[in-house]
This record gives structure tokens, C-alpha cells and sequence, in this order.
């Protein structure tokens, strides 16, 4: 089974370029867009590697939260 990655943009392109690299070495990449995330973070860093951790951050304020609830909602489709 193939290892999957969130890659924290909106950019299709990005996905698809670094998707088909990754894919190379057994990695699928899931948008934002796959897991249902619509998340536009403001870039007000005063560098790439800030702004890089400022979508870090928010997306992992989702997606832990996605994480969080995950076994509930997967206890929840199991009950009849």
C-alpha cells in the first residue's frame, strides 16, 4: 500500500507535478480538495519558509481536528 501525503495547496499544477514525482517512490499526494478542506490562508510572512509555516499551521489545525473525530465517525457508519 501505497503511503499518502496532504500537500497543503490549492494549486493543481503543484499537485499534479509533485504527485507524479512522488508517485515514483510510492507516494500518493491528496489535495485539500480531496479531503473536503476549504482553507485559503493569508500569506502575511515576510518570507517563503514563513508563509510555508503559517499554511502548516492552519492546515494542521484542520486536519487534526479531521484526525480527532476520525474513530467516532468511523464507529458511527459500524452501528447499524
Amino acid at each position: 500500500m501505497a503511503e499518502r501525503l496532504l500537500y497543503a495547496t490549492n494549486n493543481s499544477g503543484k499537485i499534479y507535478e509533485v504527485g507524479k514525482y512522488l508517485k515514483t517512490h510510492g507516494i500518493n499526494i491528496i489535495s485539500p480538495q480531496d479531503l473536503g478542506i476549504v482553507l485559503d490562508v493569508d500569506e502575511t510572512g515576510n518570507t517563503l519558509e514563513e508563509n510555508a509555516t503559517l499554511k502548516v499551521m492552519a492546515y494542521l489545525q484542520v486536519v487534526g481536528t479531521i484526525l480527532w473525530f476520525l474513530p467516532m465517525i468511523q464507529e458511527w457508519k459500524l452501528t447499524p
